[in-house]
């Protein structure tokens, strides 16, 4: 009996090193590919799109990788550096922003100090934030993905002073 559990255990192993080998492959192989800048800005539109709607930090990731593993046309390097960027740190900045602006749009909410309206006050200040959080997240997707297709174009036209990939 201890052999089998052993033999399990050795071929779990092994099933973990393969998958991890595959993955650090699948990432040399895509960062060794020249991309065009719309796939680059694209990958990184998505990692941010993933990484803004998403808050919680396992399940963007998971979903990333999924996508890194279907996905031919975009940057998964950008994709994954676009997780890295929007982190912990530059977060809640966008949080804030995002309930600034749904604060906006339905106006402000008085909040009383005691009350036994908990939930009716829990949900507008909810609503407030998801609208703004929404709204916020393709506004700074869209504008991340239209600075990095022209940082991109520039780096290949003149820095990199080769053609840029279609």
């Amino acid at each position: 009996m201890p052999k089998l559990i052993n033999d399990i255990m050795t071929s779990k192993k092994m099933a973990f090193k393969n998958w991890v080998h595959n993955i650090r492959f699948r990432f040399r192989k895509a960062t060794k590919k020249r991309k065009s800048p719309h796939a680059i800005a694209f990958g990184f539109y998505i990692g941010t799109l993933l990484n803004l709607l998403l808050p919680i930090i396992g399940i963007s990731w998971l979903v990333a990788i999924f996508i890194a593993f279907i996905s031919r046309k975009i940057s998964r390097a950008a994709m994954f550096l676009a997780l890295v960027f929007w982190n912990v740190i530059t977060l809640p900045p966008v949080y804030m922003f995002s309930y600034s602006l749904g604060n906006l749009l339905f106006g402000s909410s008085s909040i009383p100090l005691y009350t036994f309206q908990f939930m009716g006050q829990t949900l507008n200040i909810t609503k407030e934030f998801l609208i703004g959080h929404i709204i916020s997240t393709f506004i700074i997707s869209l504008s991340s993905y239209f600075i990095l297709k022209s940082i991109s174009t520039i780096y290949y036209k003149k820095i990199a002073k080769k053609p840029v990939p279609e």
